[in-house]
């Protein structure tokens, strides 16, 4: 079973990545796990519950590198019909097409 998928969408996320890093730090700072102490951070709460369940968790970590904003499965949307994922805490609306034919050789 595939859990995550990486598709090219040609949209820039530079602001919402720059409120991630942020959240991230935060957490690392304060361990927290609540959404409403970032909320005048100004990113979505789905994704913001996601970036501090991570960071806040992980006791090891000393410093953020790099931050993916990562969407939970209930915040997509799948159109199967019309080969559409819509996801609405980013605006995003894509369609997709995947190959029906595997690269695998079978022996």
């Amino acid at each position: 079973m595939i859990l995550t998928y990486k598709i090219r969408h040609g949209g820039d996320f530079s602001n919402e990545l720059r409120k991630a890093e942020r959240v991230a730090n935060f957490a690392l700072k304060t361990r927290t796990q609540s959404s409403y102490d970032v909320k005048h951070l100004g990113l979505k709460s789905m994704i913001s519950n996601q970036i501090l369940r991570k960071y806040s968790r992980n006791r090891v970590l000393k410093e953020i590198r790099s931050v993916k904003l990562t969407i939970p499965s209930q915040g997509v949307r799948v159109l199967r019909e019309l080969r559409t994922l819509i996801i609405p805490c980013l605006g995003l609306t894509l369609n997709y097409h995947f190959r029906t034919t595997s690269r695998r050789s079978t022996r």
